[in-house]
């Protein structure tokens, strides 16, 4: 995506499929969203894939999204988590600089600050929730 509603298709092309890998049995994921009432669109949310060895990330994919135009990895956030011993600090150090890495926009029902505190949120109840 480009930007809302906007791919970087082109005319003539034709997306034609879609491949996923196989978890494995160290995959781990965990959802998120924050939504006014069942069945309207995320005021935030986040959605996270993960490899989980010996209670180590070897890998980490939090993707944030309803904060911006378009879905956001947080591939800073997510490398300082990476094959090492997950505990509240790390978690903590993690998030420090998740409000610089997302392009949070505010929208008519949820501000700025609200939405990162959102994300923030959900994102540490979800490595939690994995029992790290």
């Amino acid at each position: 995506f480009k930007d809302l509603y906007e791919t970087d298709l082109q005319t003539g092309d034709m997306l034609v499929s879609l491949s996923f890998p196989v978890a494995s049995k160290n995959t781990v994921c965990g959802f998120r969203e924050f939504v006014r009432r069942r069945g309207d669109f995320a005021s935030t949310g986040v959605v996270v894939q993960a490899e989980l060895v010996d209670k180590k990330f070897t890998s980490l994919s939090p993707v944030f999204f309803a904060i911006s135009n378009t879905p956001m990895l947080a591939s800073k956030c997510a490398g300082l988590l990476l094959n090492k011993v997950i505990d509240a600090h790390a978690i903590d150090l993690a998030l420090e600089g998740l409000g610089e890495e997302l392009e949070i926009i505010e929208d008519i029902h949820t501000s700025a600050e609200m939405k990162l505190h959102l994300a923030t949120h959900y994102f540490t109840e979800i490595i939690n929730e994995f029992h790290v």
